[in-house]
């Protein structure tokens, strides 16, 4: 078994969870520029390329941000997988390249972790109507991480702009519950298909919950759950390790 294990690569035990926005041209795009797209998945296949063991043996995870064009509304909750059309390059080169809805689970060494990525904090505390109660702490990361996991959903916020659109439009509320919103019932906060709003339960909760936001990194841990943002490697060139075996979460930095 011993001689087994040190056959085995390392890199065949690393995940690499890679989220979103992974461009800056956003979904609304022309055609013309969805090869721009392509050619950038390409420049990263080819980055890849040359580490053959990592491309060969670890697995990779591509979770789609708010503005990635997505093979369904981009607007609406739980969005869609990254279309294989403009992944092909990776899909080439990575052996275990794996398009992920958002949020996404992954089960690591038994452990369940659930990743979404979303700029939740800065949509709750808009849409805060009382303040949080700062005597247990004043950390609003751990306040946010406490309302999902307490509520046990991924997007505790309303709905009620989108149903006035709908009002607007003359149209009944319940085309809400199967279809995407109309264009012109955009809502800030975002809507949820209902017949899948299970894929943003948290029940029970996880092992880990990674909520991929804009804002600086935090890591806390609340009841049984590891939460950890690993915030925007494009600003600083910062992301977060975990280790299952530990259940530690390492901030990582670049110098560049």
């Amino acid at each position: 078994v011993r001689v087994g294990r040190q056959q085995v690569p390392l890199a065949s035990f690393f995940t690499f969870v890679l989220c979103g926005n992974f461009t800056t041209m956003g979904f609304e795009i022309k055609n013309s520029r969805r090869s721009d797209i392509v050619k950038m998945w390409g420049e990263l296949a080819n980055l890849l390329a040359k580490c053959p063991v990592i491309a060969k043996h670890s697995q990779f995870v591509l979770v789609p941000g708010p503005r990635d064009l997505t093979l369904g509304s981009a607007d609406v909750l739980p969005r869609g997988r990254l279309p294989q059309a403009l992944c092909s390059e990776m899909l080439k080169v990575v052996a275990n390249c794996h398009l992920a809805s958002n949020p996404a689970r992954v089960c690591v060494c038994g452990q369940m972790l659930v990743i979404f990525r979303e700029d939740l904090l800065l949509k709750m505390r808009r849409n805060c109507v009382i303040a949080p109660c700062e005597d247990e702490t004043e950390d609003y990361n751990e306040h946010l991480v406490k309302t999902v996991v307490d509520g046990g959903h991924l997007f505790p916020l309303p709905m009620i702009e989108v149903t006035k659109a709908l009002a607007a439009l003359h149209l009944p509320v319940h085309v809400l519950m199967h279809a995407p919103a109309p264009r012109h019932a955009h809502c800030k906060q975002g809507s949820i298909y209902w017949k899948h709003d299970h894929a943003l339960w948290l029940h029970p909760a996880p092992e880990v919950l990674v909520l991929a936001d804009t804002r600086a990194q935090f890591s806390l841990t609340y009841g049984e759950t590891v939460a950890f943002n690993p915030s925007n490697f494009t600003l600083d060139a910062t992301w977060m390790v975990y280790r299952p075996g530990t259940r530690e979460v390492e901030a990582s930095s670049l110098d560049l």
